[in-house]
């Protein structure tokens, strides 16, 4: 099988190790980084992967390019692990070379912020083209070395994928059956791409406790912080309570959706969802506050900040805020006004969030028509 990987952030390079490390697979990896991650690897053993229970692997890709028709012209599987913001210009880079005389699984992870219905605008006159998105990441991703090293925490033990809503049972079958073969874990199809578009996720998660640590409620004074916070072992309870009203609103919206006949009904509250994702590498489950602080699989994830000479500051041109936002949070906002659903606290956070970010980087595509249709 061969794989090809689109960009090399923490999660794109921790694939392309791990699966180039897989017998049969060839991974190409499609980066603007390319010359960093071959300078790498020229000096490395392949890239290793550190597992959660101490071992390593490593693998070496076969390609690393920043050339779209290199690295996908032959690709029987793409998986983009780039932001939601920077994803339609990749999505346009590889359309025209895709393989044309087989089917080709084109998928995000994770896959919200309207992948779905992003990769069918840019992809829409490539007929083999099998769109998907991941619920979730399979692992948390930490600590990248171009070309030499990546860590691996938090593997989940049960993997959700959903095809785009215009594909069939047998598409759907070949592409599950495609993605198998490079996660371990159980993959269950979802019957709805809306599944995961309404899942509550980073785009309530990140912008509510940021919105808790530095916004108009908090007791921030303006000045910069000591070192680099961690965004979920000292989670504050004043975003988490934010986190809360925003996934009720969630649930909402939902429901909404059920009553125009799109059952949702089996998707969880973000409590439940982190639960049932991490099980026991969660401390203590009681509460939302004390799973954020206690998951293990999170004990290591920081909240994007820059260090200047007056303390640390949170980097408002981060993914945290250009895709969380504008791709997330605003679609989420865009759909509440179309289903006539009131959305008070993400609508609260998103104007707060947008006024923090600059005006070119305040505007996602709006996908909410089809998202409602």
């Amino acid at each position: 099988m061969k794989v090809t990987i689109c960009g090399a952030g923490n999660t794109g390079h921790l694939y392309t190790g791990l699966m180039s490390g897989y017998p049969g697979v060839e991974v190409s990896l499609f980066t603007r980084k390319a010359q960093k991650v071959r300078e790498g690897l020229n000096s490395s053993c392949g890239i290793a992967v550190k597992h959660p229970d101490g071992s390593t692997s490593r693998g070496r890709p076969l390609i690393i390019s920043d050339d779209a028709r290199e690295a996908v012209h032959d690709a029987d599987v793409v998986i983009l692990t780039e932001p939601a913001h920077v994803r339609g210009a990749i999505l346009k880079q590889i359309a025209a070379h895709l393989p044309r005389s087989k089917p080709v699984y084109v998928g995000a992870i994770p896959g919200f912020c309207g992948f779905d219905l992003n990769a069918a605008d840019a992809l829409r006159d490539e007929g083999n083209v099998i769109i998907w998105g991941m619920k979730d990441v399979p692992y948390m991703a930490y600590a990248p070395v171009p070309g030499v090293s990546s860590v691996m925490g938090g593997p989940k033990s049960i993997l959700y994928v959903a095809l785009h809503d215009q594909h069939s049972e047998r598409e759907r079958t070949s592409c599950i059956s495609a993605l198998q073969q490079l996660f371990p874990a159980e993959i269950r199809p979802l019957n709805t791409y809306r599944h995961i578009t309404l899942t509550p996720g980073n785009p309530i998660m990140h912008p509510s406790i940021l919105y808790g640590l530095i916004g108009p409620y908090s007791q921030w004074d303006g000045r910069g912080f000591d070192r680099q916070l961690p965004w979920w072992s000292e989670a504050g309870e004043l975003g988490t309570y934010f986190m809360t009203r925003c996934d009720q609103e969630m649930a909402e919206l939902r429901a909404a959706y059920g009553l125009r006949g799109v059952d949702l009904s089996d998707v969880d509250g973000i409590h439940a969802e982190i639960v049932a994702a991490y099980g026991d590498q969660i401390t203590d489950p009681r509460t939302l506050l004390s799973t954020l602080r206690t998951n293990k699989a999170y004990a290591s994830a920081l909240i994007p900040m820059q260090r200047t000479a007056d303390g640390w500051f949170v980097d408002t041109k981060s993914r945290a805020f250009l895709e969380d936002v504008p791709h997330g949070l605003s679609l989420l906002v865009g759909i509440g006004k179309a289903l006539e659903v009131q959305t008070p606290m993400m609508s609260e956070i998103e104007s707060w969030a947008l006024g923090m970010m600059e005006q070119d980087d305040r505007h996602g595509p709006n996908y909410v028509e089809q998202l409602v249709a």
